[in-house]
C-alpha cells in the first residue's frame, strides 16, 4: 500500500513538472495574449487563379507580422505543399491582367478585364493577354459584344466600343454635365450698344458676323449627323451605364 502511495505521488510530480515546463515556454502576458492574428496569421484575401491555372495569387499578412502592416501580394504554385512567395508591385504589374476576373466571350476562351485603368483581353487557353488601351483616363467595366468582335467599356461617364481586329475606338454616347449652353446669349448695356454700332457702321465687321453665322450653321449641321449630346441637369450626375451586348 505504501509502495502504491509513493508511485502515485511520483506520477503526480512528473505530470506537474511537465505541465510547469510546458507553461514556461509561453509567456502568458497581456502583450502575448492580445496578439491574435500576429500569432497564427490572417486569412488570405483577393484570391485569383492565373490564366494558365498554374498559380494562385492573393493578398496576405504572414504569421508573426506586426498587426500594423498592410496585406502584401503573394502567389503560390497550385500543387500540394507549395510555399507562398512574395510578389513585388513591379512583378504584379506585368501579370495583373492575367489574374483579374472579367466578362467571358461566348465561347469561353477569352476574358476582358480592367487593370490599372486600361482594358486587356486574355486568351484563357494560352495564358496570354493583349492590351487594348493605354490612356491617362480610366477605362472600366468592359464587356464583350454579342458577336465577340467588339468590346464595350466606360470612360468619363460615356460608353465606347473598340474593335478587336482593327483597334478602332468609337464613342457611342455623348453625355456632358449641364445645363446645356444657350446660343441666345448676347452682350447687354453699353458694350452691347457699341457692338451694335460697329455692326451697323463697319462692313468688315458685318462680313465677319455673317461668316461666323455660316460657320456655326455648318457646325450644327455636322454635329447633327453625329451623336446626340445629352446634358445632365443641375445637380444631376450619371450613376451607372450598362451597354447592351447588341450595341
Amino acid at each position: 500500500m505504501q509502495f502504491l502511495f509513493f508511485f502515485v505521488l511520483f506520477v503526480c510530480f512528473v505530470v506537474a513538472s511537465s505541465s510547469s515546463e510546458a507553461q514556461s515556454k509561453f509567456d502568458f502576458s497581456i502583450k502575448n495574449i492580445m496578439r491574435g492574428p500576429e500569432l497564427y496569421g490572417r486569412p488570405p484575401s483577393d484570391i485569383h487563379w492565373s490564366a494558365d491555372s498554374k498559380w494562385i495569387y492573393f493578398n496576405w499578412v504572414e504569421a508573426g507580422t506586426d498587426w500594423r502592416e498592410q496585406p502584401k501580394r503573394f502567389r503560390v504554385r497550385a500543387v500540394p505543399g507549395a510555399k507562398p512567395e512574395r510578389v513585388s508591385p513591379a512583378q504584379f504589374d506585368s501579370v495583373g491582367a492575367l489574374v483579374m476576373s472579367g466578362d467571358r466571350s461566348k465561347n469561353g476562351r477569352f476574358s476582358v478585364v480592367e487593370f490599372g485603368g486600361d482594358i486587356y483581353v486574355t486568351d484563357l487557353m494560352k495564358g496570354t493577354s493583349r492590351r487594348l488601351t493605354r490612356t491617362n483616363a480610366r477605362e472600366h467595366d468592359p464587356v464583350f459584344a454579342t458577336d465577340a468582335n467588339r468590346v464595350f467599356f466606360l470612360r468619363d461617364d460615356n460608353v465606347y466600343a473598340i474593335e478587336l481586329d482593327g483597334g478602332l475606338i468609337e464613342q457611342l454616347t455623348d453625355i456632358r454635365p449641364g445645363p446645356e449652353p444657350s446660343d441666345s446669349a448676347k452682350a447687354t448695356g453699353q458694350r452691347g450698344r457699341l457692338e451694335q454700332q460697329q455692326r451697323d457702321l463697319f462692313e468688315v465687321i458685318r462680313d465677319r458676323v455673317r461668316a461666323d453665322s455660316i460657320r456655326k450653321a455648318e457646325q450644327k449641321e455636322t454635329e447633327s449627323r453625329g451623336l446626340k449630346t445629352y446634358y445632365t441637369q443641375r445637380g444631376e450626375t450619371v450613376g451607372s451605364l450598362d451597354p447592351a451586348p447588341t450595341g
